[in-house]
């Protein structure tokens, strides 16, 4: 069963969301964020939700669904997993604040391996004014699918220097604790023997759990904990991350725009596995 094309272009929604504060701290706790942005109500200026909050089951979930109800898509999500993800908030996301989401099937690639299905999405606020867009990419895997032998890679050009690296440890039960605020309850993440039937080693942690590590990191040391100054993040999920693993994001300057700033990514686990790469983030000063 392929993935239907003929939905290119075809937006679904709108739907009503609303930045919701208890879950917006839930989010950030369940990602092992303790920024006091996020938790404090009693700071200057009040709380903001954690930027990746913006796919949550208040939001951006909210549209994503609206998609994959579609009766016609033709996907198997029992081999679906994360593939890329960009985010791009021009407000920050205030609790209280209400949404209006639609979703749209950017596109369908197909890879070689497997499928890649777009999903773009975009939520206003009352003023409609653009608060948060997003592209998620779902990869359906071809289970009989073979991957080409790779040609031996070319000496890597001399990596550049270092702005930061950081670690988080993926607590026992992240993946449940995740799927809660954010609405993620794929088998794969919280059933360990439905993700061996599907070939996977046990269950996963949720990509953008992963990418919210890194989001973290970027805001820690980019940002100077300041979540506002994120603008822009951008990712390719490369392998998966079990529970259990130490996940280490390195960050360097690719450029510097003025007013803003280009900040590479890369993230690793303890294992050795590249699992994110392919990955930037714009930065206000």
């Amino acid at each position: 069963m392929a993935i239907n094309r003929e939905l290119i272009g075809k937006s679904f929604g709108p739907v009503d969301g609303e930045v919701v504060n208890r879950e917006a701290i839930f989010y950030a706790l369940a990602t092992n964020d303790y920024n006091e942005a996020y938790i404090n109500g009693a700071r200057e200026g009040g709380t903001v939700a954690p930027p990746l909050y913006a796919v949550s089951k208040d939001i951006g979930a909210k549209g994503i669904m609206e998609v994959l109800k579609e009766p016609t898509l033709g996907i198997n999500w029992a081999y679906v997993v994360h593939g890329e993800q960009y985010f791009e908030w021009p407000k920050p996301l205030i609790p209280g604040t209400k949404l209006n989401t639609t979703a749209t099937v950017k596109d369908v690639i197909d890879k070689g391996t497997g499928e890649l299905l777009e999903v773009k999405v975009d939520s206003v606020d009352e003023a409609g004014d653009l608060v948060m867009s997003l592209v998620i990419g779902f990869f359906e895997r071809w289970p009989d699918a073979k991957r080409e032998k790779k040609p031996a890679a070319e000496e890597k050009a001399e990596e550049p220097e270092t702005f930061f690296t950081q670690d988080m440890k993926v607590k026992p039960g992240q993946t449940y604790i995740y799927a809660e605020p954010s609405g993620d309850h794929n088998l794969i993440h919280v059933d360990p023997d439905f993700a061996v039937k599907v070939g996977l080693p046990g269950i996963i942690l949720q990509g953008l759990c992963t990418m919210a590590f890194v989001q973290k990191a970027v805001v820690d040391n980019a940002c100077g904990g300041d979540p506002t100054k994120l603008k822009k993040l951008k990712v390719r999920f490369s392998r998966n991350v079990l529970p259990g693993d130490t996940v280490t994001t390195r960050g360097w300057l690719t450029e510097d725009k003025g007013e803003t700033r280009i900040i590479g990514l890369e993230a690793k686990v303890d294992r050795g596995d590249v699992v994110i790469k392919d990955a930037w983030a714009e930065v206000a000063k």
